[in-house]
């Protein structure tokens, strides 16, 4: 599976991404620095409060260092790609727009079926976090 893995990841870097789509609504604005004021789902103004909203229900200070080593993070100086290469920049960038794209409600913590799966979708962060900065 690796190998398919590493074929297909390969694969995506050849394609060519002139005349792709650049950064829009439809695409989440991917593309934009980390943080951009924009109406992406990574904008600084609309993360902070969903961290700042699940305090008490996770670990919330961890939570924000996942997201400020994402805004910390130098932005991709390489050439346009479909998929970035895995340097620890794109990883901390990465988490970033996954966390911003993953952070549960608060409303997902009155279920618990729902919020077990929500405490996990942050210690995976964290976790992901802590194994990086070794």
């Amino acid at each position: 599976m690796a190998r398919d893995l590493a074929g297909f990841v390969g694969a995506l870097w050849r394609i060519d991404p002139a005349g792709g789509p650049g950064p829009q609504a439809g695409n989440a604005y991917r593309g934009v620095p980390m943080g951009d004021p924009c109406p992406s789902v990574a904008a600084d103004a609309r993360i902070r409060p969903l961290i700042a909203a699940l305090d008490g229900l996770v670990d919330t200070n961890g939570l924000i260092a996942v997201w400020e080593a994402a805004l910390a993070a130098p932005a991709w100086d390489g050439p346009p790609v479909w998929i970035h290469g895995v340097d620890e920049a794109t990883w901390a960038r990465g988490r970033g727009w996954g966390l911003a794209m993953t952070l549960p409600s608060t409303a997902e913590f009155a279920d618990p079926d729902r919020a077990a799966r929500a405490r996990r979708v942050v210690e995976g962060f964290l976790a992901d976090l802590s194994s990086r900065r070794r």
